[in-house]
C-alpha cells in the first residue's frame, strides 16, 4: 500500500508521519510531520513527493511546491485542514 511506503519513508527521514497535501507536476505531495507537539527544526518547507513507485524528499523548488498546494481562499484552506485532521 502506497500510504505505508510513504509513512516508512517519512520515518526513515526522522519524521513521525506524513499527510497528503495536494499535487505538483504529477507527484502527490505529502507534508512530513513530527510526533505530537515536537518542533521540527527543518528550515525551509519539507515535502515528500510520490509518483508511481518513486518516493523522494523534495529539495528543489520548495516554494513552487508550496505555492501549488496553498490556497487562494479560506474555504479551500478549511476543507484541506479538515482533511488533515
Amino acid at each position: 500500500m502506497k500510504d505505508n511506503l510513504v509513512l516508512d519513508f517519512a520515518r526513515e527521514q526522522g519524521y513521525y508521519t506524513a499527510k497528503e497535501a495536494g499535487s505538483y507536476n504529477g507527484y502527490t505531495v505529502y507534508i512530513p510531520e513530527m510526533k505530537n507537539d515536537e518542533i521540527a527544526y527543518t528550515g525551509f518547507p519539507q515535502f515528500i513527493l510520490v509518483k508511481g513507485n518513486e518516493i523522494i524528499m523534495h529539495t528543489d523548488d520548495r516554494f513552487e511546491v508550496y505555492d501549488e498546494i496553498t490556497f487562494d481562499n479560506e474555504e479551500d484552506l478549511e476543507k484541506w485542514m479538515k482533511k488533515l485532521l
